[in-house]
């Protein structure tokens, strides 16, 4: 099992193909470029920061009224019973 496992391992490493990555060259450069200018990703926080802030206002309302109407209920249950 050890000696097939070697032998995979070795064939492996004979016929992979290892291509440096290149920093500067064309497609690189081309790929920044587009990386820079492209707004999708800024849009989607966009909407993420609105959505939590219309959770926080529902959070902060209903808990608001949430202690009210617990209130007013305690008051009717304590004046029929």
């Amino acid at each position: 099992m050890t000696e097939s496992l070697l032998v995979s391992l070795k064939n492996f490493v004979e016929f992979s193909v290892f291509v440096p990555l290149q920093l500067n060259g064309p497609p690189m450069k081309q790929f920044l470029t587009q990386f820079s200018h492209d707004e999708s990703g800024a849009t989607a926080i966009e909407y993420g920061l609105i959505a939590a802030l219309i959770a926080v206002v529902l959070i902060g309302i209903l808990t608001t009224l949430g202690g009210n109407l617990s209130g007013t209920f305690n008051k009717v249950a304590s004046q029929v019973g």
